[in-house]
């Protein structure tokens, strides 16, 4: 994205971006990443290979050992600034 100067918008990237991984398993996720991690996370989720094109890592480092609890704590509804 372009600002009316003609100069990229990076704002976007230079501030952390909450994720949330919801699966069947437990995952222990990498802090060291940025957005560019997110598609081979899903990629990594589905079971799908990551291509070599992609120059970033899945977010999951490990898969954590125990059982999920039954019931979950209610998220609240996360309210941001567009």
């Amino acid at each position: 994205m372009l600002s009316i100067s003609g100069v990229p918008q990076t704002l976007h990237i230079t501030y952390p971006v909450p994720c949330l991984v919801m699966d069947e398993e437990n995952w222990q996720l990498s802090s060291s990443s940025g957005l560019a991690s997110v598609a081979p996370t899903i990629l990594q989720l589905m079971g799908i290979s990551i291509p070599d094109e992609m120059q970033s890592h899945s977010l999951l480092v490990r898969k954590l050992k125990g059982e999920r609890p039954q019931e979950r704590k209610k998220f609240h509804k996360l309210q941001g600034v567009a």
